[in-house]
C-alpha cells in the first residue's frame, strides 16, 4: 500500500534540514515552538535555521526551505506555497514628552 510506505519514509527521516527565513517570519511563526515539536517527532533530524532579511540565493547557500514573503517568485524554478494569512497590526502609545 503506498500509503504505508509513505508513513515508512517519514518516520526513518534523518539528516540535516537546512532552512532560510526573514528575521520577522522567525518571530511570527514562533519557528523556535515549531523546531521544538519537529525535532521531538523527528529525532534524527537536525535543524539548521538561518534568519536573515538580506536576499539569498537558496540553492548557491545550500538551503533546503525558504521561507520568505513575495507577490511573486523572482525564479520560475522556486515552487511556492500558500501559507496561512494573518493580520500586521501597528499600535504606538502616546507621547509622553
Amino acid at each position: 500500500m503506498p500509503s504505508i510506505r509513505l508513513i515508512n519514509l517519514f518516520n526513518s527521516a534523518r539528516g540535516n534540514l537546512r532552512i532560510s527565513a526573514l528575521v520577522s517570519l522567525g518571530s511570527l511563526f514562533e519557528i523556535q515552538g515549531f523546531s521544538y515539536h519537529f525535532l521531538g517527532q523527528y529525532l534524527d533530524i537536525s535543524l539548521d535555521l538561518a534568519l536573515d532579511d538580506r536576499n539569498v540565493d537558496i540553492v548557491m547557500a545550500g538551503f533546503d526551505l525558504a521561507l520568505r514573503v513575495a507577490v511573486e517568485l523572482p525564479d520560475s524554478s522556486f515552487v511556492a506555497k500558500k501559507l496561512p494569512s494573518f493580520k500586521v497590526i501597528l499600535c504606538c502609545s502616546p507621547c509622553t514628552c
